[in-house]
């Protein structure tokens, strides 16, 4: 009897052991297959064509600069995600090395030599987005606009629901002063990410050049829904608010912008008009 018991007891262990080890050896198997996957996609978002970070142009509170793009595995993850999935179209390895090397030459202000470089790879791959892309912004930069948008429409026959693409076609048609097709081209972007607080910016930028202060007060408003401390919308409304004689709005504005984490010079400066501003109030 007591022989019995001890069998079953080892038996009863064996098994206990046997689990135990195979969900340990699964729980391992996971964990490290995601922390491939997040390494993996670290390194991909580090390869991007220009620098990301939101930025305004050269002008005074000017337009958020022509997009960048990461590069093509993490965008097709993006897609995926958002059922926006495009074809796949594999990019052989020379292609992307020519590509590569074309967005070092970008970051160094050789633009020239980065359309070269990325022309190289579409001689492999035609139906390379991302080179087209990079070189509709080296056009961009080189301030050859029409040229930009001729390759931004390339990148959209590949994938008509890329909105980088028409919003770059939108801010090169700013550049160009055709604020009108640069206003349709906005709005096709809105279509795809509505979720886009710099679409909403640029439109009111656009608007308040044209005089159109309705509109561009509800941009603004919209920009700031969405993105609730980007300074230069606050700054930007309250000066159409002011403009228009809406003084307790604009005070309210300014007062939005100096809680963005501006520049001491440039708080000094709000705060003064703020103080202007209620003896008309």
């Amino acid at each position: 009897m007591e022989k019995n018991l001890f069998s079953l007891t080892n038996i009863l262990i064996f098994i206990g052991f046997f689990f135990v080890s195979f969900f340990i050896s699964k729980f391992l198997t996971l964990y490290l297959s995601k922390k491939q996957i997040n390494n993996v996609l670290t390194e991909k978002e580090e390869n991007i064509s220009i620098n990301q970070d939101i930025s305004t142009d050269n002008e005074e509170r000017g337009l958020v600069r022509v997009k960048s793009k990461i590069n093509d595995l993490v965008e097709q993850e993006n897609r995926k995600l958002s059922n926006q999935e495009p074809k796949i179209i594999v990019i052989p390895e020379i292609a992307k090395k020519n590509n590569d090397l074309g967005v070092e030459e970008f970051k160094k202000g050789n633009f020239e030599k980065a359309i070269s470089l990325y022309k190289d790879a579409l001689s492999i791959s035609p139906k390379y987005h991302l080179a087209l892309y990079n070189i509709g912004n080296s056009y961009f930069e080189l301030g050859l606009y029409e040229k930009a948008i001729e390759y931004y429409y390339k990148v959209i026959e590949i994938n008509k629901n890329d909105d980088f693409a028409y919003y770059n076609i939108a801010m090169s048609y700013y550049k160009k002063e055709d604020y009108n097709s640069a206003i349709e081209y906005y709005y096709k972007a809105v279509e795809i990410s509505p979720g886009d607080f710099s679409v909403h910016y640029n439109l009111g930028k656009i608007f308040e050049n044209k005089k159109d202060y309705n509109s561009a007060i509800s941009a603004y408003k919209k920009s700031i829904d969405l993105k609730g401390d980007y300074a230069n919308s606050h700054y930007n409304l309250a000066e159409i608010l002011k403009f228009n004689k809406k003084y307790k709005e604009a005070i309210r504005e300014y007062e939005m912008y100096l809680s963005c984490n501006i520049s001491n010079k440039e708080s000094i400066e709000v705060k003064k008009i703020i103080m202007n501003l209620r003896t008309l109030n």
